[in-house]
């Protein structure tokens, strides 16, 4: 009788972990074994920087593949997702576009939006983002398949584009230009105030889009 009633009240909390907008923390090695691909991909990353001597990028990539797979095994509490006023998030985001498009590119206000829009990400990339007035998600693992079948389909296009141009472009000056990386092709859109406002508007809606918890 006493596991019965353990079960239905580890239940209870599991549904209203989900009603409150909660993902379910289990940790321990069958969570680190599914945060496992997400692992590998950010260590390749960071070794693949290296080797092209970008110290910096390696590092980084590095640092959060380990704390990725640290997350995943010693997190055994649910996280509810941070609910933050839309009107917050567009004004953040409208800010956030217009010095971007209009400060100088590599100067010190694009460095320090980019900065900034990076350390206040890093919790709400962590626990999820929903409207404070929108309803609690409701988990469906159709969508989230799909969703994941997107997104690393054009990851992996990128990443092939951006390995197989940067080898051919490795024996001589001539070669590098002859295969630009995608950056390169991007420089004329952006360098122009107009195309970069297009370009960091879309970057910004697809962040948004990405962290807002809809399942």
């Amino acid at each position: 009788m006493l596991p019965q009633r353990s079960g239905l009240l580890a239940g209870q909390h599991r549904d209203r972990g989900l009603r409150d907008g909660r993902s379910p923390g289990r940790g321990g090695f069958s969570a680190l074994a599914a945060s496992a691909p997400w692992s590998c991909v950010l260590t390749i990353t960071g070794v693949f920087h290296l080797y092209r001597e970008a110290y910096f990028d390696g590092v980084v990539f590095l640092i959060v593949a380990v704390v990725t797979a640290l997350d995943a095994y010693l997190s055994t509490a649910t996280r509810s997702s941070l609910r933050i006023p839309r009107l917050v998030v567009v004004a953040v985001a409208v800010l956030a576009g217009v010095l971007l498009t209009l400060s100088p590119r590599y100067g010190q206000v694009d460095q320090w939006t980019i900065a900034a829009l990076g350390l206040a990400l890093i919790p709400i990339a962590w626990r999820g983002l929903r409207p404070a007035s929108a309803p609690p998600p409701r988990p469906s693992p159709g969508r989230r398949r799909r969703s994941l079948l997107v997104w690393t389909t054009i990851a992996i296009a990128f990443c092939l584009w951006e390995l197989t141009v940067y080898f051919l472009g490795r024996p001589s000056p001539a070669a590098a230009i002859a295969f630009p990386p995608l950056t390169d092709l991007l420089d004329p859109i952006i360098d122009d105030t107009l195309g970069r406002g297009v370009f960091v508007g879309m970057w910004l809606i697809i962040g948004v889009a990405l962290l807002w918890r809809r399942r």
